[in-house]
């Protein structure tokens, strides 16, 4: 009977790694068959929605998933996620208009929010510490390496099947995936009776919103200042109403006490910076490939292939490595080398060979792997125990924004770049030009005289993003030091939870 269930608990882990893969492949997947969609529902001007809805709504669910699933449990909540995640899916694929579309990725951005969030909490509350490091390294290595490869396999399914069935494969998936949780994921947990903060959910929800809107605005070419404007006011109006009702609730959704945890809001904003530039290597580097060396698009996105490989084989090193090392001493090493990676990027010239960005990028997997798995156990290890669960939630909220801020920073430093190379050059070169270069497609129709310079500018860009990445990195490093790190049982008996 023992061996039944261990073998049923690892199909349900397995389940749960699954649902990881779909998550990760959805989050990118999409950017490769977004000039079909919008030829055949004729939508430009909200092609960006169609991007961010699902990363929003993601986002912006985790905590309730997780305040939730202390009420109704995680089982019951991994299979109404999924379900919720597998009918959007279908709902995609026959939309009609942009709009239908658009609708539908927000509904599958709540789903995703059940599917990324409750397995971490799971990991956190029902394993062993052993199994716990092994599950979150297999977590982040399966979601790394779906993201990676979303583009690819999208551009395959669509070239082959069209761009509808890039949402009708997740239904086949989506349904095993619930099969196997329903008939091999026990539960063990005591229903939380209390309350549910339908106030502080409701206000988190729209301050998050208004501040994801607010920093995508601002990475755009031109933003708009009055729109920057009111999603500002909201966020802080509004972010303020969720502290105060938090601070008054029976059952918070996020624990304000959590905030006056040094050592845990230490590796919060660690983490902060580290996601955005894990997004910037992910986003840029096939960028830098194709618009700087003339790589095509597959090409390009073969440069990333190091990085997912060895970030896999970093998270499989974390169970080994933690059995003789702290998670201090790991964490800290590892971001050393993540800062060399970046470094590396830096001082690569133009004229450098393209493997120098494969060659940084392995580096930079391999360490990000180990500092990743190392991190999200060290998160879950600086709180209490009844705070595993909205712990790791507000930790994804604030990865989820750094990815977004830094990478929004990032843009906003790339279309400084472009104004005063336009300026520079007198009106010579165009936006829509420099736009171009940075596609292999799209750069064999622009005049040969000027892509030359084109991709020396696309260059100096990126240069900059390399060094912004850099003092991100540094301040990531900084708060290592600033950190206390101080464990569960040591808060446990200093009274400090």
């Amino acid at each position: 009977m023992a061996d039944k269930l261990q073998r049923q608990q690892n199909t349900a882990m397995r389940a749960f790694a699954l649902s990881n893969v779909m998550v990760g492949l959805e989050s990118t997947i999409v950017a490769t068959v977004i000039p079909e969609i919008i030829d055949d529902l004729h939508g430009i001007r909200l092609m960006s929605w169609v991007l961010t809805a699902y990363l929003l709504m993601m986002a912006v669910t985790a905590p309730i998933w997780t305040k939730l699933s202390e009420r109704y449990g995680t089982k019951a909540l991994m299979v109404i996620g999924t379900t919720i995640f597998v009918l959007a899916s279908i709902t995609e694929g026959l939309s009609i208009n942009m709009y239908m579309l658009i609708v539908a990725r927000l509904a599958m951005g709540i789903g995703a929010g059940a599917m990324a969030q409750l397995p971490y909490v799971i990991y956190g509350t029902q394993l062993s510490n052993t199994k716990r490091v092994k599950a979150i390294g297999n977590a982040i290595g399966a979601y790394s390496i779906a993201s990676a490869i979303g583009p690819l396999v999208g551009g395959w399914i669509t070239d082959n099947f069209g761009w509808r069935w890039v949402f009708f494969i997740n239904v086949p998936i989506g349904l095993i995936m619930i099969w196997l949780i329903v008939h091999n994921y026990h539960e063990e947990f005591v229903p939380n009776h209390q309350a549910i903060d339908y106030r502080g959910a409701l206000s988190l929800s729209v301050a998050i919103i208004s501040l994801m809107l607010m920093i995508q605005e601002l990475g755009e070419q031109n933003p708009r200042a009055i729109l920057v404007a009111i999603t500002a006011v909201i966020a802080v109006v509004i972010g303020a109403y969720f502290i105060w009702t938090e601070n008054h609730a029976v059952d918070p959704i996020i624990p304000m006490n959590l905030f006056k945890n040094r050592s845990y809001m230490a590796k919060n904003i660690m983490m902060f910076f580290q996601y955005g530039i894990i997004s910037f290597i992910n986003s840029y580097i096939p960028m830098w490939g194709q618009g700087v060396y003339g790589l095509s698009a597959l090409l390009g996105g073969v440069i990333l292939v190091p990085s997912s490989i060895l970030l896999v084989a970093g998270t499989r090193m974390v169970s080994p490595l933690m059995e003789h090392n702290s998670e201090k001493r790991l964490i800290r090493a590892g971001s050393f080398v993540m800062l060399f990676a970046v470094v590396v990027l830096v001082v690569t010239k133009q004229t450098s060979s393209v493997w120098l960005l494969a060659i940084a990028g392995g580096i930079f997997g391999l360490s990000t792997g180990v500092v990743n798995g190392t991190s999200q156990v060290a998160v879950q290890d600086s709180v209490a125990f009844k705070q595993i669960g909205p712990a790791t939630a507000l930790n994804s909220l604030i990865r989820t924004i750094g990815s977004t801020m830094v990478l929004s920073i990032l843009s906003l430093s790339l279309n400084t770049t472009f104004k005063h190379a336009i300026t520079d050059n007198h009106g010579k070169i165009t936006i829509s030009q420099l736009n171009s270069i940075s596609s292999s497609t799209s750069a064999a129709d622009l005049p040969a005289k000027l892509v030359p310079l084109l991709r020396t500018i696309l260059y100096q860009g990126f240069h900059y993003l390399a060094i912004w990445a850099c003092l991100f990195m540094a301040l990531s490093i900084l708060f290592t030091y600033l950190d206390p790190w101080k464990k569960r049982k040591e808060l446990e008996k200093t009274g400090d939870k």
